[in-house]
């Protein structure tokens, strides 16, 4: 919108000059920040110098970080609700690889972040590929990998 109203900035004092009750014509401060291209809060978090984790040349052990983006937030306020957000999600300490594990079927509750619904999912989709594929489960034991090619999803109509 600023960068419209560039191209008309000629327009605002002749309108002042014919409606005496035009108010509104923009200064030569307002325009100088128009002009100027403005850094986005992300341009200027990004430009800032790191974080140092030390102290009296010792490295401090604990950092906040929920507490550096709080003390922080007026300085990048889109940002930090941003950074609210994201830390806000849970996360999980079970590999993604333990928990599908290939020689069970058994996901624990308390650690896994899907839910019953997508497991299902993924499960029911697994046999559906297995079957299409002509590919069988492995055994406990068996470490020898099977390598699928998979359609493209322009093929998909294969399928």
């Amino acid at each position: 919108m600023l960068s419209t109203a560039i191209k008309f900035k000629d327009v605002f004092p002749r309108f002042a000059a014919k409606d005496p009750h035009y108010d509104d014509c923009p200064c030569h401060e307002d325009w100088e920040k128009v002009e100027k291209p403005q850094n986005s809060e992300l341009d200027i978090y990004l430009e800032e110098s790191c974080y140092s984790f030390k102290k009296d040349n010792k490295i401090e052990k604990e950092f906040d970080v929920l507490e550096w983006w709080r003390v922080n937030s007026v300085k990048y306020k889109i940002l930090s609700f941003m950074a609210r957000d994201i830390l806000a999600i849970p996360i999980t300490t079970v590999a993604l690889e333990a928990t599908f594990s290939a020689g069970s079927r058994v996901i624990d509750k308390y650690h896994a972040s899907l839910t019953s619904k997508i497991v299902q999912v993924l499960m029911c989709g697994g046999d559906w590929l297995r079957k299409r594929f002509g590919v069988k489960k492995k055994a406990k034991n068996d470490k020898k990998a099977i390598h699928v090619t998979l359609p493209s999803v322009n093929d998909a109509s294969n399928i």
